[in-house]
C-alpha cells in the first residue's frame, strides 16, 4: 500500500528518483503519525526507499538514517524491557516479604495455639486465674481506666477469639499475603461466597460457638464475690440470632508492619452479634528518635520539633477544628524567623515536617493530595536538618549528609517562592485575620489566590483550602468527600454527597430519639514523648442549635464550623486509600467518662462499614461486644488483587515489545538489495 502510494506521489507530482526517497519519507512519517503504527511504516519506508532507487545515498547510509530515526522506538523498546525486569524485581521481593509475614504470622499463632482449638477446655490453673479474674471484675469500679482491659483478659479466652484464632490458623497466611499496605479487605465466610470458603470444620462449629460465646459473657458478666451468678439483664443480653454470617476484616497499618483482624458473627441485617480481634504487628525500625542526641558542628543544627511547631504542622498539613493561632497569637512569629527570606516556605516545611514527626508517619503519607512536589526527598535514616529545609525553602540546593549517605537537595518550590514574594500584601491580610480570629476566611484566601497568579498550584493555597474543608473556619469545602453511609438504622439511606455539602442522618434508629442530647464532644489524640494519649473535650459553647431527632439532617459543613465532627484532631483520619470519619456524641443519662454513643466510618476497599457502640456495651462486662455494625456495600463482589492492574499493563507492554522486535527483525528479513541503475 505505502508503495503504491509513494509510487503515486512520485507520479503526481512529476518527481525524479532523486527527490522521490525524500517524498516518500515524508509520507511515511504522516501515515506513521496519524496512524500511530511506527514500526510497520518504518520498515515499509525503508523498502520504499530501495525501490525508487535513492542513489545519492549509499546503502549505509539509508541505514544510518534508519538507525537514527529508529532510535527513539529502540529507547522506548528499552525502558519497556527495564519495566519488564523490575517487575520481575518487585515480584520476588513482594513473594519474599509475603513469605516473611507468613513464616511470623504461623510463628505468632503458635506462641496462641493452645487456644485455637474450640474444644479444649481451661485447666485447673486457668480455671483459678479466670475465677480471681472475675472477683476482681465483679467488685472493680467502672472508672477504672484498666476496666476495658480487665474485661478483654477474660473475653481474650472466650470462644469467640478461639474461633478466629482457628480461621487464622487456616485462612491467616494466605490473608497476610494479599492484603496491601494501608488498605483492608472484608472477607464474607459463607458457603457461597467467591472470597474465601470456610472450612467445613469450623463452619459447622459457629452456630455452638455463638451459643458458647452468649454462655461465657453471660457468667462473667454476673459473677459476684461469693462466687455465685445471677441471671443478667435481658437488655444487655440480645437474643441470638437464628442465622449467623462470620465476616472477617483484615487490615494493614501505613506502615506495612502491623495486621488488625476482626472476626464479626452477623445476622442478615448486618447486626453483629459476637466478635473478636487479633491483632499482629511486627518490630518496626525507628526512623524519629525523640532521645536527646548530642550537639552537631555549626551548619547541622538539629530540627527542632516542639509542640508549637507540631500545632503549626496540624493546621497547615492537615487542619484542624480549632486554630493553634487562636490560642496563642505570637506562634506564628515564633515559627517565622526573620532570617528566612522566605519564612512561610520554611514554616510549611517545617509543619509537614512535625506533622510527620508528631503522626509517627512517613513524610508523604501525611500531605494533602497534590503537595508531593513541596518538599525535597531525603533520608529519614536521620532527622532533617534546620539548614536543610530553610535551603530548600530560598531555592538553594544543599547537602543533606546522614550516616550511610549523601543526598544532594534540591529545590521543589519555586513556584511557591514566587506566589508569595509576588503578592506579600495579600498574603499579610490572610495571616493577620488568622492571627485575629482563628479563621481562614475565604474571601481573603481567594484575593490571596488571585494576586499570586498560581491558583492551582501553589502550595499555600491548597493547604489552606485542605485546611477550610477540614474544619479550620469558613464554610468553604474543596475536597470531594466520599459517600457516607448511614449513621443510624439499617433501613435508612437516606444520604446524599457533593462537593460542597453532605448531609448525614443524624438519630434514624430508635436507640437514638430519646436519648441524644445536643452536646458534643471532640476526640483528640495528643503526642506526648511516651506515645499517644487520647482525650475527651467538652464543646459545650459548640452545642448544635437543635435538637437530635429522627429526621434531623446534620451538614457536615455546618458541624465543621461548630466543631462537631471529631477525629484525631478534629480531621478524618488520614489513611491513605481511606476515609475515617467519627462524629461522637454524649448520652444524656450518665457522665462523659462512664456512656458515650460513638460512630465510626471507614472505608475497606469496596466496602465502607459503619459501626454504632453503644455505651452501655462499653462499661458492661455482661454486653462486651453487643455492638451495632451497619454495613453497607455490596460482599459479594470479590475483591481485587493487588498487582491485577500492573499486571495487565506489564502484559501489554511486554506484547508491545515483542512486536516491535518482531517487526523489526521482519524488516531486516525483508530487506532487498537495490536493482542496478539503469543507463
Amino acid at each position: 500500500m505505502l508503495g503504491s502510494l509513494v509510487a503515486w506521489v512520485a507520479l503526481a507530482g512529476g518527481l525524479n528518483y532523486e527527490n522521490a526517497g525524500a517524498s516518500a519519507r515524508r509520507v511515511v512519517e504522516d501515515l506513521a503519525r496519524a496512524s500511530g503504527t511506527r514500526m510497520e511504516a518504518v520498515a515499509d519506508f525503508e523498502r520504499d526507499i530501495v525501490a525508487v532507487r535513492w542513489r545519492d545515498k549509499p546503502l549505509e547510509a539509508i541505514r544510518a538514517e534508519l538507525a537514527e530515526r529508529l532510535a527513539g522506538e529502540w529507547e522506548r523498546e528499552g525502558e519497556i524491557l527495564r519495566l519488564v525486569r523490575s517487575r520481575d524485581a518487585l515480584r520476588k521481593e513482594a513473594e519474599a516479604e509475603r513469605e516473611t509475614l507468613q513464616r511470623l504470622f504461623q510463628e505468632e499463632l503458635r506462641k496462641q495455639g493452645g487456644f485455637a482449638d474450640l474444644d479444649r477446655k481451661p485447666n485447673e490453673a486457668e480455671y483459678a486465674t479466670l475465677e480471681q479474674t472475675l472477683r476482681a471484675l465483679a467488685v472493680a469500679e467502672p472508672r477504672d481506666i484498666e476496666w476495658s482491659q480487665r474485661i478483654r483478659q477474660v473475653a481474650r479466652r472466650g470462644p469467640v477469639d478461639r474461633l478466629l484464632l482457628r480461621i487464622l490458623a487456616l485462612l491467616g497466611p494466605r490473608i497476610v499475603g494479599d492484603v496491601p499496605v494501608a488498605e483492608g479487605r472484608v472477607y464474607a465466610l459463607a458457603p457461597n461466597a467467591r472470597q474465601l470458603k470456610l472450612p467445613d470444620a469450623v463452619r459447622k462449629d459457629v452456630d455452638a460457638c455463638l451459643e458458647e460465646w452468649r454462655l461465657w459473657h453471660r457468667v462473667a458478666g454476673t459473677a459476684t464475690p461469693s462466687g455465685s451468678y445471677i441471671p443478667t439483664d435481658p437488655r444487655y443480653l440480645p437474643e441470638p440470632p437464628t442465622r449467623v454470617t462470620p465476616w472477617l476484616v483484615a487490615m494493614r497499618f501505613e506502615s506495612g508492619a502491623g495486621f488488625s483482624f476482626d472476626l464479626l458473627l452477623a445476622d442478615d441485617q448486618g447486626v453483629v452479634t459476637a466478635r473478636a480481634d487479633f491483632h499482629f504487628s511486627l518490630p518496626q525500625k525507628e526512623y524519629w528518635s525523640v532521645r536527646p542526641t548530642e550537639p552537631l558542628p555549626t551548619g547541622k543544627t538539629p530540627l527542632a520539633i516542639g509542640d508549637e511547631a507540631k500545632r503549626m504542622g496540624r493546621l497547615f498539613a492537615l487542619g484542624n477544628t480549632e486554630s493553634p493561632l487562636r490560642q496563642e497569637p505570637t506562634l506564628r512569629s515564633k515559627v517565622l524567623e526573620p532570617e528566612v527570606h522566605d519564612p512561610l516556605a520554611a514554616t510549611a516545611g517545617v509543619a509537614l515536617l512535625a506533622a510527620a514527626h508528631a503522626l509517627d508517619r512517613d513524610l508523604f503519607a501525611v500531605m494533602p493530595d497534590g503537595l508531593a512536589e513541596i518538599l525535597p526527598v531525603w533520608s529519614k535514616a536521620d532527622p532533617p536538618t534546620a539548614e536543610a529545609v530553610f535551603a530548600a525553602a530560598e531555592g538553594v540546593a544543599c547537602q543533606v549528609e546522614t550516616t550511610d549517605t549523601q543526598l544532594v537537595v534540591r529545590p521543589r518550590m519555586p513556584q511557591l517562592a514566587r506566589s508569595q514574594r509576588a503578592s506579600r500584601s495579600a498574603l499579610g491580610a490572610l495571616l493577620r485575620g488568622l492571627d485575629k480570629s482563628g479563621r481562614i476566611e475565604p474571601v481573603a484566601l481567594a484575593e490571596y489566590a488571585q494576586k499570586s497568579g498560581t491558583m492551582l498550584t501553589d502550595p499555600l493555597v491548597k493547604m489552606c483550602a485542605n485546611a477550610l474543608a477540614t474544619g479550620a473556619g469558613g464554610a468553604v469545602a474543596v475536597w470531594d468527600w466520599p459517600a457516607l453511609a448511614v449513621l443510624g438504622a439499617v433501613q435508612d439511606r437516606s444520604w446524599a454527597t457533593g462537593n460542597a455539602q453532605i448531609e448525614v442522618p443524624i438519630g434514624g434508629s430508635e436507640f437514638l430519639r430519646d436519648r441524644v442530647d445536643h452536646l458534643f464532644v471532640r476526640s483528640v489524640r495528643r503526642y506526648q514523648d511516651a506515645g499517644f494519649r487520647d482525650e475527651l473535650t467538652r464543646l459545650p459553647c459548640l452545642s448544635y442549635p437543635q435538637r437530635l431527632g429522627a429526621d434531623t439532617l446534620l451538614s457536615i459543613r455546618a458541624s465543621a464550623e461548630a466543631g462537631v465532627l471529631a477525629g484525631y484532631d478534629g480531621l478524618p483520619y488520614a489513611y491513605p486509600h481511606g476515609e475515617y470519619l467519627i462524629p461522637e456524641m454524649i448520652a444524656k443519662k450518665g457522665t462523659t467518662e462512664e456512656m458515650f454513643y460513638g460512630w465510626t466510618t471507614f472505608r475497606l476497599g469496596g466496602v465502607l462499614n459503619v459501626g454504632l457502640n453503644l455505651g452501655a456495651a462499653w462499661r458492661k462486662p455482661g454486653t462486651f461486644g453487643s455492638q451495632l455494625q451497619v454495613f453497607q456495600g455490596d460482599f459479594r463482589q470479590p475483591q481485587m488483587a493487588w498487582d491485577d492492574l500492573p499486571a495487565d499493563r506489564m502484559r501489554e507492554w511486554e506484547k508491545q515489545a515483542a512486536a516491535m522486535r518482531k517487526s523489526m527483525d521482519d524488516a531486516l528479513a525483508s530487506r532487498k538489495s537495490p536493482p542496478p541503475p539503469q543507463g
